[in-house]
């Protein structure tokens, strides 16, 4: 957060939104234990106060300061894509704020506690704009999520850090319909910064995971090891460098991998897996029943296919899956004891690469 000398970068000024994201964890932790005594001693007094902060931090828009959708503007932020700010209205930013909201006067409700109405007010309030027009893709029908108002700023060139609205889907569970996703994904993918966070790949798999595109999210999935460097396969947040141990990074890997197998993000959990297996992860289905998209199952693979073909091809089936760090390891002289550590390095990027989601 600090800039230098002392001073407070844009991204404390203006990334308001990690505020939201503190409390998408609560909130799912308490989901997933359903532990009052926690919800009253840390959980509720947390989201209180970030409620308060986003109730008090929109600005209600000049005659029509009311619940209906839209009616609240949250201008001067930054969302997750940080070469873009300030800004109004993002969609990230929003959508997060929305779900603290909701959370302090759902909390309030399971203590016996009084929320201030203003919440729910803004929750409701709080506008995702949906674009008929995508910018640069008239092929793209249907409609998607502009990062924020006035996005892009060059119609001609547009161009984002990193994974931001297509976010909205995974981690923050918005309910998107399947053609706006895949427009969302189909329009920020090329746009996005390749040498951008590890984690953005990650969510561009889970959300083609969700679509329903497993051949879209098998690239994706792979991609994210640009960031793993060895000896001690430590994820870095750009490919280049950057901060060391971007462990977002790797939490990516873990929600492609288990989020693929158990069900969405506290949502509904594969009718094939045991309720046992889902509670471990803190899958415990939304709490309020709505429905979320599924997740199909991908097709079979072929008997005999080596663990590359699975990964690419996005065939992520077990109902338990490990990584395989050995898959594709060469036998012979280079893989023994022979081997210069610049060798054994390079093997070790490979096996990464070639991760396999074994059956158990």
């Amino acid at each position: 957060m600090q800039f230098g000398g002392g001073k407070i970068g844009p991204w404390g000024e203006y990334e308001q939104h990690i505020s939201g994201d503190i409390c998408l964890a609560a909130r799912q932790y308490y989901y997933a234990t359903q532990d009052k005594a926690w919800l009253k001693e840390i959980g509720y007094p947390l989201a209180k106060g970030v409620a308060n902060f986003y109730s008090r931090r929109v600005a209600p828009k000049p005659g029509n300061a009311n619940s209906a959708e839209g009616s609240y503007d949250y201008n001067g932020v930054m969302g997750p894509d940080e070469f873009a700010y300030p800004v109004n209205n993002s969609a990230y930013t929003n959508a997060a704020a929305g779900i603290a909201l909701a959370f302090a006067t759902e909390a309030a409700a399971a203590l016996g506690e009084k929320a201030d109405p203003l919440w729910a007010t803004v929750a409701a309030g709080l506008q995702l704009e949906v674009d008929q027009k995508v910018p640069t893709r008239p092929d793209l029908k249907g409609g998607y999520h502009p990062e924020y108002k006035g996005f892009p700023k060059d119609p001609s060139k547009p161009s984002v850090k990193q994974a931001d609205t297509i976010m909205l889907s995974y981690p923050l569970g918005v309910a998107i319909p399947a053609q706006v996703l895949a427009n969302d994904l189909s329009f920020y993918d090329p746009i996005t910064d390749p040498n951008g966070p590890a984690m953005t790949w990650a969510i561009f798999a889970v959300g083609w995971i969700n679509a329903g595109n497993f051949s879209m999210a098998a690239p994706h999935f792979q991609r994210g090891y640009a960031n793993v460097h060895p000896p001690f396969n430590v994820w870095t947040e750009s490919p280049t460098g950057g901060t060391v141990n971007f462990i977002t990074g790797a939490g990516g890997f873990s929600a492609v991998r288990d989020l693929r197998h158990l069900g969405n993000a506290a949502g509904e959990r594969r009718p094939d897996v045991p309720a046992a297996a889902a509670a471990r992860h803190g899958l415990q289905g939304h709490h309020d029943g709505r429905p979320l998209l599924p997740l199909p199952r991908p097709p079979a693979v072929a008997a005999g296919a080596r663990a590359d073909d699975v990964v690419r091809s996005a065939v992520f089936r077990a109902r338990r899956a490990r990584p395989n760090l050995h898959a594709g390891r060469r036998r012979g002289p280079t893989a023994c004891g022979g081997a210069s550590g610049q060798g054994r390095q390079a093997r070790q990027v490979q096996d990464l690469r070639q991760v396999d989601l074994r059956v158990d």
